[in-house]
């Protein structure tokens, strides 16, 4: 059976998108809709988005957001748009993810041969550091979150490892596994972790709705991404890294059961101690010492905060599972 695939792409930069866009229609096996979710901070900064994605591709469909910019939004509302025609597999990419131009034909043969029940990972390259693997997919390690091969050499994806889950920046997932994570949950992609560690949410829910992840090496793109940015000497803000601690609180608050959940605090809390001593990762010189735990303080009552209104479900499902099972995907055991 031949399956068809949609490619969905969340952008408020139009030079990106074109970028993305002359990746995409360069497949071998093209993809049947390409959708723009186009976003900015103004109605003309979207219009420029659509304008450029036309001028490239006159068949993309471009899907307008509202006032809220966030990117998970902004896949939330394609995936909406997407569901008045869907196809049987979605493509996640960001606007500033170039593919390879067998992308999306080794995801399509990976597909074929897995079946319905299996999301898969691509192999992301550093753009001015081609030589390492930005991702692989994503793990949790110790709690902690990680990109799966991280400043790897291409040889080193020869073992058998797999990931947790799929980076969003170039995913591949079949249609139903959405429809499955939308049972009374129409948000797929929940915006409250604002970029960081919503791959991991999304990851731990299609892990729970019964979809495994597999990486296809032969499927490969390049991200530029903070962490590109960080390795040339970009720093991230300060904002940032607020969110970032508040993201990794709120995952723990909304998957581990409380055993599962204190133990990964405390692993995060000496980490906020050697923080503290030596500089938080990719940020200024001066996020250390009283800085940083006072960023910390704050991420974890905003974290509570957004816990309160925030449905147990997936913590239930999740405590539901045999301890080795858990513990496998929430410590790498």
């Amino acid at each position: 059976m031949e399956l068809s695939s949609t490619a969905i792409i969340p952008s408020g930069n139009p030079e990106r998108v074109d970028g993305c866009l002359q990746r995409l229609v360069r497949q071998t096996v093209p993809f049947d809709r390409i959708i723009i979710a186009a976003w900015g901070t103004s109605i003309k900064e979207r219009e420029e988005v659509s304008r450029r994605a036309h001028s490239v591709l006159r068949s993309a469909e471009v899907v307008e957001s509202g006032t809220d910019v966030r990117p998970e939004t902004n896949l939330n509302n394609a995936i909406k748009y997407l569901s008045n025609r869907p196809t049987n597999r979605v493509a996640f990419l960001n606007d500033d993810t170039l593919l390879d131009d067998h992308w999306h034909e080794s995801m399509q043969q990976a597909a074929q041969k897995d079946g319905d029940h299996v999301v898969h990972a691509s192999v992301v390259f550093f753009k001015f550091f081609p030589n390492f693997i930005q991702s692989a997919g994503h793990i949790l390690y110790n709690s902690k979150p990680r990109d799966h091969k991280y400043r790897k050499m291409i040889s080193g994806l020869a073992d058998a490892s797999q990931p947790l889950c799929p980076c969003g920046n170039s995913a591949f997932v079949p249609w139903n596994a959405l429809q499955e994570i939308q049972r009374g949950h129409p948000e797929v992609w929940d915006p409250n972790f604002i970029r960081w560690q919503s791959c991991f949410d999304f990851g731990l829910k299609l892990r729970l709705r019964g979809y495994d992840c597999r990486l296809v090496s032969s499927a490969r793109a390049v991200h530029e991404g903070y962490l590109d940015k960080s390795l040339r000497g970009q720093k991230l803000k300060d904002e940032d890294v607020k969110i970032q601690l508040r993201s990794r609180i709120f995952l723990y608050g909304k998957f581990f059961p409380e055993k599962e959940r204190k133990e990964a605090m405390k692993i995060l809390e000496s980490s906020l101690d050697r923080w503290a001593r030596g500089g938080y990762p990719h940020a200024g010189r001066k996020v250390k010492g009283d800085v940083i735990r006072s960023m910390y303080a704050c991420a974890k009552i905003e974290a509570k905060n957004l816990l309160e209104k925030t449905s147990t479900e997936w913590l239930q499902l999740l405590s539901c599972l045999n301890v080795q099972l858990r513990r496998k995907w929430l410590f790498g055991e």
